[in-house]
């Protein structure tokens, strides 16, 4: 990948929270298309191919948000692209691992709480649902396998 000096300064200065995962997305990218260059204009992140293509837009913030300038225009329905206006469109990582390209998966009934759910970060989110492995499965015989024949704990073979 091509290092910028004048962003890798931008970087030093900023100190941002989720450097890590920026600096990711500014590798896929900068990998899309060799024209792509990356540049600070207005005190901010810069993609850019014959004009302004994509900021990164409120990058003190916990979660990391691209703003596609001309997203009205790209052909095509993608459902991480939000926004209505007749210009830009908005790609909002909520978390780190979703911007590092990691698996990650929720119970969209189990992270939103049951009163005033729609005022969380997460509820107009989908979530895949996955199952990870390794993980913590409950086994159907495991009482059974604790408790032996006798019906008493044993630890060791000794019963408590």
């Amino acid at each position: 990948m091509k290092r910028n000096a004048e962003v890798e300064r931008w970087f030093a200065e900023k100190k941002l929270p989720n450097e890590k995962p920026i600096r990711r997305l500014r590798e896929i990218l900068l990998a899309a298309d060799p024209r792509i260059s990356d540049y600070i204009k207005y005190g901010s992140l810069i993609f850019g191919y014959e004009g302004d293509l994509v900021s990164l837009v409120q990058a003190q913030k916990k979660n990391i948000n691209l703003m596609f300038n001309n997203g009205a225009k790209i052909p095509g329905t993608f459902p991480h692209l939000e926004g209505h206006g007749p210009n830009a469109r908005f790609m909002r990582f909520a978390e780190t691992e979703e911007a590092s390209g990691r698996l990650w998966c929720a119970d969209w009934s189990w992270i939103n709480p049951p009163i005033s759910a729609s005022t969380t970060p997460v509820f107009h989110r989908t979530y895949p649902d996955r199952v990870l492995k390794p993980g913590f499965f409950r086994h159907e015989d495991s009482m059974t396998l604790m408790t032996g024949a006798s019906g008493a704990v044993e630890v060791s073979g000794q019963a408590i």
